[in-house]
């Protein structure tokens, strides 16, 4: 396990908690090339949405050099696509 994935994790929460205070995430256990994957839960429906968790992940991939794969599910559990 790399030890970037920690800080990156921590980043993570900080960030997703200032923009979505109840949103709610389950760290899976990663796919193949991945080193971290995650179910993310948000209490909201907006197409903006997807791009901002997708910035968030973008930035934390350059980083810290982790790799992220990711389901997100919007409100009422709907997987965002």
């Amino acid at each position: 396990m790399k030890s970037e994935i920690y800080p990156a994790l921590k980043e993570f929460e900080e960030k997703l908690r200032k923009e979505f205070p109840e949103a709610v995430f389950e760290v899976e256990e990663p796919f193949e090339d991945e080193d971290l994957s995650l179910e993310i839960y948000l209490p909201v429906r907006s197409p903006k949405v997807s791009k901002k968790i997708a910035g968030f992940l973008v930035d934390l991939e350059e980083g810290y050099g982790v790799d992220f794969s990711y389901v997100l599910h919007l409100k009422d559990g709907v997987p965002a696509l």
